[in-house]
C-alpha cells in the first residue's frame, strides 16, 4: 500500500510544518483517555462551565444534569445567541460549521480553531 503510506506521511509532513497542531491534540487525548477523570467529575465540569457562561443555563442553581431542559435544535435556532457562552463571542475568530441535514434542516453552529483541530485528531 503505497499510496496509504505516501498519503500518511504527506499528512504528518504538512502538520510538522504547521507547528505539529493535529499531532499535539493527538498525543493530548491519547494522554487525557488514560488518566481520565471520574465522568461525574468532568460532568459537573461542564456544567459548571455552561451555568456559568452560557445564558440560556444561568438560572440553573447547581451543577446536576436533574436541573437541565431537554433542549431540541428548534430551541437552540429560536434562541440562537443566549446558547452561546460568553467565551466566545468574537465571532472574527470562530468558524461557521454545518450539518447535512439529513435528518430535517441543516443545523449551525460556531467552531474555534482548537475544536476544529480536536475534530481532525479524533478522525485519526
Amino acid at each position: 500500500m503505497i499510496g496509504e503510506s505516501a498519503r500518511r506521511a504527506g499528512f504528518w509532513t504538512v502538520d510538522k510544518i504547521k507547528g505539529s497542531p493535529i499531532k499535539e491534540r493527538l498525543l493530548y487525548f491519547e494522554q487525557l483517555y488514560q488518566n481520565c477523570e471520574p465522568n461525574e467529575k468532568a460532568l459537573e465540569r461542564l456544567l459548571s462551565h455552561a451555568i456559568k457562561t452560557v445564558p440560556y443555563y444561568k438560572s440553573i442553581d447547581r451543577p446536576n444534569v436533574d436541573y437541565f431542559p431537554v433542549v431540541s435544535k428548534e430551541d437552540y435556532k429560536r434562541d440562537f445567541n443566549s446558547f452561546r457562552s460568553s467565551l466566545f463571542q468574537n465571532e472574527g475568530k470562530l468558524l461557521k460549521v454545518y450539518t447535512s441535514g439529513s435528518t430535517g434542516n441543516p443545523f449551525m453552529a460556531f467552531q474555534d480553531s482548537n475544536k476544529l483541530i480536536c475534530h481532525r485528531a479524533g478522525l485519526i
